[in-house]
């Protein structure tokens, strides 16, 4: 995982540590304080397919007894049912790259689970530690979960503390202790304890938490914490701290460390996304996605069809793109808008429509360019101008990814056909002058009263010998950018190292 910087949940609460560092082996529960669980001879997986063995009723009304063999590694694991959810009553110990015993002891692995950095619990590669994953996250989310069970979300939590009123009643019975203020050196903070009194057998345990990159441990048995499947920038995290009677939630950097994590019973959804192509080629196959999460990197690319132009794929009226979360079985068919005098561009990408128009032998938007990219603006920044004057875009973006699937930055040949067909009338092109952003002083200018429209032509400019140096400079390309103002109503071509406004013409 990132060697990022770090500081422990655990720390804006309480810093503690054990008598001896650490390293002591956990402290066994007595025969007198632990609630009943199943002995070593009864964890044996019965003959059901899903690994589940027979339970019994506790008083307080939760399903206990029950027990579940991880087919991965054959560990066996007591569940417990309270309420409507079905949970594992111990921490995840399934050992995988990215997982660590605290402090590095087995002994502390056997008793309180395996402790994972936050891309192991989700099963998410580790770029997603800087960017925005939140559309692989499905609702029910498998994570290092074993096949059947779903990393536990913050909602499932909630509504676990709320069935049973009192976070102190998932708590086991022992190895929690005090918080040592004298090690803290804060006597505000006071030696305190709410025992645990596991009446459902939920059997919640101080596994502490880390970070192994720093050899940093939190074993003082005086907090628990775990990730959810919630948050994919940040993430929610459950901590339960021997001093409170509830657990409490906090929003957590994902790079903070390494945490436990408790699965709940309910198996990732998979739904299926058909798509009808309806006459266009190639035919594209169905894809599997996980319930409520989107295409993304499975969204197919566009179809064709001679005489149209692909206007996006839908369900009904509804645009589906590539973020567009999936929660049913679907088929998606292909809108076509026929070539003619206008039509109605949708780039699949973010659902965004444009008016286009045929001049000559090209199909043209009529509206600038608004697709989000980096190296694209909005004019002063204002996001309000983007949606009237379209975005700024550096000439490279705009060559490389600003126009939709199909289409292409317009050369010089293409503004000159432009010209000569439509001279100084309008013909539908709907010229709007946005304006244009100076990159070496990244300054704003001529809003409302100049457009200026990049081309995929360059021409080639030579940098000034320094006296006394004859030889020749150095050459560079500088593109061209086609301008209009509304003092002379007619395009002008100009050699400007700015960031403009984009059209786009049909493939």
């Amino acid at each position: 995982m990132p060697k990022k910087f770090l500081i422990f949940i655990s720390l804006a609460f309480i810093c503690s540590c054990s008598s001896n560092g650490g390293n002591e082996e956990p402290q066994q529960p007595s025969s007198s304080s632990v609630a009943e669980t199943p002995s070593s001879s009864s964890l044996v997986q019965n003959s059901s397919s899903s690994g589940v063995q027979s339970s019994s009723s506790s008083s307080s009304g939760a399903i206990v007894g029950e027990t579940f063999t991880d087919p991965r590694d054959g560990q066996v694991y007591r569940i417990v049912t309270i309420g409507t959810q079905t949970w594992m009553a111990e921490n995840l110990n399934y050992s995988v790259e990215g997982s660590f015993c605290n402090r590095n002891l087995q002994v502390n692995c056997d008793k309180y689970g395996r402790l994972y950095d936050w891309a192991t619990a989700m099963a998410l590669d580790t770029s997603c530690y800087d960017i925005d994953c939140s559309e692989l996250i499905s609702e029910k989310h498998k994570g290092i979960c074993p096949d059947g069970w779903h990393v536990s979300t913050l909602q499932e939590w909630n509504i676990l503390q709320d069935y049973v009123g009192e976070g102190s009643k998932l708590r086991a019975t022992y190895d929690w202790k005090k918080t040592n203020s004298n090690a803290l050196g804060d006597s505000t903070i006071k030696d305190t304890l709410i025992q645990g009194t596991d009446d459902y057998g939920f059997t919640a345990l101080p596994g502490g938490e880390g970070n192994p990159s720093w050899s940093r441990w939190e074993t003082g048995q005086t907090t628990g914490t775990w990730w959810t499947a919630t948050g994919a920038i940040l993430t929610s995290v459950v901590l339960m701290d021997s001093r409170k009677a509830n657990f409490i939630t906090l929003n957590s950097g994902k790079s903070f460390g390494v945490l436990s994590v408790r699965c709940v019973l309910g198996a990732q959804k998979f739904l299926t996304v058909t798509f009808n192509t309806d006459g266009g080629i190639p035919a594209i196959p169905s894809v599997s996605v996980d319930s409520g999460s989107a295409l993304r990197l499975k969204y197919p690319a566009d179809p064709t069809k001679n005489g149209y132009t692909f206007g996006g794929w839908f369900d009904g009226d509804k645009l589906y793109i590539s973020s567009t979360k999936i929660t049913e079985d679907v088929t998606l068919v292909a809108k076509w808008n026929k070539l003619g005098d206008g039509g109605i561009l949708i780039d699949s990408r973010d659902g965004q429509s444009y008016n286009t128009v045929l001049i000559g032998g090209n199909r043209w938007m009529a509206e600038n360019l608004n697709y989000a990219t980096d190296s694209s603006w909005c004019y002063d920044d204002d996001k309000s101008n983007c949606e009237t004057y379209g975005r700024l875009y550096a000439w490279d973006i705009a060559m490389s990814i600003a126009c939709p699937s199909g289409w292409r930055l317009p050369n010089d040949n293409d503004w000159r056909s432009l010209i000569s067909v439509v001279g100084n009338e309008d013909y539908g092109f709907s010229a709007v002058f946005g304006g244009y952003r100076n990159p070496k002083n990244e300054t704003f200018h001529d809003i409302g009263s100049s457009g200026l429209w990049l081309s995929a032509t360059t021409t080639t400019w030579q940098t000034m010998p320094v006296f006394p140096d004859t030889k020749p400079g150095k050459e560079y390309e500088v593109p061209n950018i086609w301008q209009m103002n509304s003092e002379a109503n007619e395009l002008s071509l100009k050699n400007f190292e700015y960031n403009a406004s984009v059209r786009c013409v049909e493939d």
